[in-house]
């Protein structure tokens, strides 16, 4: 072998390493949104997000949420599924103002929860075992660093 064709170590090395290193991957998976599009749904007061339609994913969020399909925007074959069929993602948005009502909704559930945990009670409203209750949930909740701002 002549030593033209021979690669040094280093040259070896560097494409070992980019060979493993797929930790820049990750967030080059995500599907964007064009940017006139981002824009115009902006100005409307809207968010958009993109949703397989497998199963009745599409149906659920039209129908039953308030989201509705982007036009303009053509879905984009993202999976295949177990019978060797295209797993299209379709652009849908929803009202800022109804995202907002909805995880205002969802923050109470959770609020409502941790008390009812404080007092004592299981989500479900089941006391909870002495151990289990209030000395720990408060304990717990304030020493790990997802903890509220505000005491219940």
């Amino acid at each position: 072998m002549s030593d033209e064709l021979r690669l040094t170590r280093a040259d070896e090395v560097a494409a070992q390493r980019r060979r493993r290193d797929d930790a820049n991957l990750g967030p080059k998976l995500k599907l964007a949104v064009p940017d006139e599009v981002r824009a115009r749904l902006a100005a409307e007061g809207r968010t958009a997000r993109w949703v397989n339609d497998s199963g009745s994913r599409i149906a659920d969020l039209t129908t039953r949420d308030d989201y509705d399909k982007v036009e303009g925007v053509e879905p984009v074959k993202v999976d295949v599924d177990e019978e060797g069929k295209p797993v299209f993602a379709h652009l849908l948005a929803k009202r800022d103002d109804f995202i907002a009502e909805d995880r205002a909704k969802q923050d109470q559930r959770r609020k409502n929860a941790e008390a009812g945990m404080l007092k004592g009670k299981s989500p479900t409203g089941q006391p909870l075992e002495p151990k289990l209750g209030a000395a720990i949930y408060e304990e717990a909740m304030h020493a790990n660093k997802i903890g509220r701002n505000q005491v219940l």
